[in-house]
């Protein structure tokens, strides 16, 4: 038997509980999320308040505060972006209702950075293709924050669609035109302008019109082309619709505008958690202790194909979606894993086979976690699917980048990674003091039957500022080494 004192009970207060402490399980975070969906509930604004119908006000101060609390730029960014927002809706006449709903969406639309990992966050440079792959979840994270906090339906459109130009299927942009909400072309192109406009971590502010020049370049495809001419025309005639004072203030990441600081801190809990399972898992969804649905992510709408304005409010059931067992059994209510973990109060892990929208039917791996109180109430279960048909996203995502930068027989980087691999060391050798002179070698090799290569090379020992001044990838070849290549069979 061990009679040694551990270190733990010199550090630990005696009679700790196990279960005492930060609020990290899963149900216990994803049960945060079901309280702010009561309260967003029973908080309701007065008839005149002009966001009624919108978004409960004490919800949407808690969600600014947060993100307040996690970063400052991030809120600056929101107000300014809304302001924009909010002045293009003007001049096109719309409603003042209209213009509110224009004005939280453009404010909400960044809240899921509150979850977002701080290398990505504050990272001083541009983010990666992977790295801005896993920072787009934040808008998925946000529309299903705001889906918990029964905000408008019309707010969740705006936002989601606002990002939502990009068509994978397709391989390109699609066009954007009526199907798309205007609110959410004018977010895009608000949002865009704001971001080239202001000052970065890693590239200074550009001048106006060097922000329109490069929104129009892409005007059709990301953007809407009327949108940024709107907006052209109103900063043309009214000047900046804020000064700098105005466009960088904001509350103290401190103060968090009166939020307990323990309140904030479980939100930023709440919205990490989500990150997590936005980045590993296809989809998910809450449903309160009426079964009705409150949550359906942006993943379970492509996993099954059906939209949360179709499914938000409604009482769930086997049919909905359907279910079967592995051999393809459509699944009694009772046998489904939602009814076996309310009965047994335990969390449950099955695989299951659910059916898409168009019919086909998907096989997955579904965890199902019931959110019970300290008092051991119920307040609501959530479903969480793995597609058992794809490892993960970002294995796929890495197996894509690799297909596209080597070489289908030899494995070798193909010339599109090379001239990445080559602009990446010209960047670090012009950040660097005293940088390091170095040399690249071409060997060209044909018919991958070459029995000797003699090669002549004079490598570059050191770099003059005229071959410095000229250092696009078009003429590294001519001015930054000459090779000679010979071959003999």
């Amino acid at each position: 038997m061990v009679t040694e004192r551990l270190v733990a009970d010199e550090i630990l207060p005696p009679g700790i509980s196990v279960r005492g402490g930060h609020p990290r399980d899963s149900s216990q975070l994803l049960l945060g999320l079901m309280t702010l969906s009561r309260w967003a509930q029973t908080c309701n604004n007065s008839e005149s308040d002009p966001l009624d119908g919108i978004i409960s006000k004490g919800v949407l101060k808690t969600l600014l505060s947060a993100l307040n609390f996690r970063d400052v730029a991030s809120v600056a960014h929101a107000r300014r972006v809304a302001i924009l927002a909010v002045g293009i809706g003007n001049c096109l006449g719309w409603e003042p209702s209209q213009q509110k709903m224009l004005e939280v969406a453009s404010q909400m639309c960044d809240i899921g950075k509150i979850g977002v990992p701080d290398h990505f966050l504050f990272k001083p440079d541009k983010l990666s293709v992977e790295e801005a792959e896993l920072m787009d979840l934040h808008r998925n994270i946000a529309i299903a924050v705001l889906q918990a906090c029964r905000v408008n339906q019309e707010v969740l459109e705006i936002i989601s669609q606002a990002h939502s130009h990009y068509n994978s299927e397709t391989n390109g942009y699609r066009q954007i035109g009526s199907d798309v909400h205007l609110g959410a072309r004018i977010l895009a192109v608000v949002d865009a302008y704001d971001s080239l406009s202001t000052d970065q971590e890693y590239r200074q502010a550009k001048p106006h019109g060097d922000v329109i020049e490069i929104l129009m370049k892409e005007a059709g495809s990301k953007f809407d082309g009327n949108v940024i001419h709107s907006l052209d025309r109103w900063i043309a005639n009214e000047g900046s619709p804020f000064s700098r004072e105005v466009a960088q203030s904001s509350c103290s990441p401190t103060a968090s505008r009166g939020q307990p600081v323990r309140e904030v801190g479980l939100l930023c809990h709440i919205f990490s958690y989500l990150y997590f399972l936005e980045s590993l898992y296809e989809g998910y969804y809450l449903v309160d202790s009426d079964l009705r649905y409150v949550v359906w992510n942006r993943g379970i709408e492509h996993l099954l194909g059906q939209s949360s304005s179709e499914v938000l409010g409604q009482v769930w059931s086997s049919r909905t979606p359907c279910h079967a067992d592995k051999l393809g059994r459509p699944l009694a209510e009772r046998d489904c894993p939602m009814h076996k973990v309310i009965e047994t109060e335990k969390p449950n892990t099955s695989t299951v086979q659910v059916q898409h929208c168009d019919g086909q039917w998907i096989e997955v791996e579904l965890q199902s976690v019931p959110l019970f109180d300290t008092e051991n109430r119920l307040h609501g279960v959530a479903q969480i699917f793995k597609d058992n048909s794809r490892n993960s996203r970002v294995p796929e995502f890495r197996e894509l980048k690799m297909a596209a930068s080597r070489d289908a027989i030899t494995g070798v980087a193909n010339r599109d990674e090379l001239e990445q691999q080559l602009e990446l060391f010209v960047s670090e050798f012009e950040r660097q003091a005293d940088p390091e002179p170095f040399s690249v070698i071409f060997l060209d090799i044909d018919f991958l039957r070459v029995s000797t290569i003699r090669s002549v090379i004079r490598p570059v020992t050191g770099f003059s500022s005229t071959s410095r001044d000229c250092c696009s990838t078009k003429c590294i070849r001519a001015n930054w080494w000459r090779v000679t290549a010979a071959k003999s069979s």
